[in-house]
């Protein structure tokens, strides 16, 4: 509500029926918990064959999924992921950028 809605503090707080004041501490840990997530992606770049596609799921999922270009044998994927999801991709990437 607060992004899409454009509402104030005041307006979510009287739709949800809880304090302002408990709006305010939910949107504060909230934007500090997306912050958080977003400040610890690792732009890669994927090679990824057609035949394990599945895989472009974890970027979507976990990161970011920037762009695809799709080649004779293989996706070309441009993305933004987090350590774990890096490990689970490390065979497909070819440049940390």
């Amino acid at each position: 509500m607060l992004f899409f809605c454009q509402l104030r503090n005041k307006d979510i707080a009287a739709l949800a029926g809880v304090s302002e004041n408990h709006v305010a501490v939910i949107k504060h840990r909230s934007l500090k918990q997306i912050s958080a997530q977003v400040a610890c992606l690792l732009p890669v770049t994927l090679q990824i064959p057609y035949t394990k596609m599945q895989l472009l799921e974890l970027p979507r999922r976990t990161g970011r999924l920037i762009d695809t270009t799709y080649e004779a044998d293989h996706v070309l994927a441009h993305a933004e992921v987090d350590e774990p999801t890096l490990a689970r991709l490390r065979e497909y990437v070819i440049a940390e950028t």
